[in-house]
């Protein structure tokens, strides 16, 4: 145990390779981002300051609380065996994590980062409260977290969209700004797993603002579940792309009613009539945007078969 009373503060020597991570940072599932630590080492070669770790025993296991890409820069330059002056307080387990989580915050509002903190605080809260993990709300997050419900919310999206298999981690981090990584995962309902790795790279490659990647993600997507009609000769005549243009648009409209519909059904306390109505005219809408898709590719398939290649 530490030999620490509480509230108390001391410096001791220690090798980097004997420094153990937060234990509420999960560094399999969110890795240390190597081009941060590549600043971290710049910085410290330029500047020479690398003072600022902090760390508490707990059974002679020292536990860093913050600092852990200032730590990897250090090994990076130094070796493993390099030893330094570190600060050792007593810290419990609850400050420990939050102290996790302003270190995430105090560099920049990345996915990794925020569903990180917002993962090990919701099983933090489950075993502080003795409730199941989904039970844990947005509200939960907000008032432990001390964010906005809006942030604790959309966190809260994108980790259930991996729980749930819609999307995996490694494609969900690679979109590191969390404002767009929310609206694509809201835009790709029921698209297959290549085509969402296809487009996020395309979204990263673009730079698209967080206003422009829902539409292009959803035109894309149907770009890509219905391959574009490729033209060898001639175009099309100007009534049958109409047409495609028209469907195009239904589909795009009928994928953002399945979002509304989605966030209504996860709403507490709603009726069953609410829920049965809801989700009924949603699947005739559906069922609707089908035949028509269905009809309209049989009518050119047969038309202008002799023009066209059509792509499967």
């Amino acid at each position: 145990m530490s030999d620490l009373k509480p509230n108390n503060t001391k410096t001791m020597k220690i090798k980097l390779k004997n420094i153990k991570k937060n234990p509420y940072r999960d560094l399999n599932k969110f890795p240390i981002d190597q081009e941060k630590v590549k600043k971290l080492e710049k910085s410290i070669e330029d500047t020479d300051f690398w003072d600022n770790l902090l760390a508490r025993n707990i059974n002679d296991n020292i536990e860093l609380a913050y600092g852990h890409h200032r730590l990897e820069a250090l090994k990076n330059i130094h070796g493993n065996d390099f030893e330094i002056d570190l600060t050792v307080k007593n810290i419990n387990d609850e400050t420990m994590f939050k102290i996790m989580v302003n270190e995430n915050d105090s560099w920049y509002d990345s996915v990794s980062n925020i569903d990180e903190a917002a993962e090990q605080a919701i099983k933090f809260l489950a075993i502080k409260y003795n409730k199941k993990e989904e039970k844990v709300t947005a509200k939960n997050l907000q008032d432990f977290l001390g964010w906005l419900h809006g942030k604790a919310k959309d966190a809260l999206t994108r980790i259930n969209a991996v729980k749930n298999g819609k999307i995996n981690r490694e494609t969900l981090n690679s979109i590191k700004q969390s404002s767009i990584a929310t609206r694509f995962v809201n835009s790709i309902n029921g698209a297959k797993k290549e085509h969402i790795k296809t487009i996020a790279k395309e979204v990263i490659n673009k730079d698209l603002s967080h206003y422009d990647v829902a539409e292009y993600t959803k035109n894309r997507l149907f770009d890509l579940k219905y391959p574009s009609v490729k033209i060898e000769k001639n175009n099309l005549p100007k009534e049958v792309t109409h047409e495609i243009i028209k469907i195009k648009s239904s589909f795009i409209q009928a994928t953002s009613q399945a979002e509304i519909l989605e966030k209504f059904l996860q709403q507490e306390n709603l009726s069953e009539t609410k829920i049965y109505y809801a989700a009924g005219a949603a699947i005739e809408e559906m069922k609707v945007l089908k035949n028509q898709i269905q009809n309209a590719e049989t009518i050119i398939t047969k038309k202008y078969n002799n023009q066209l290649n059509i792509s499967k």
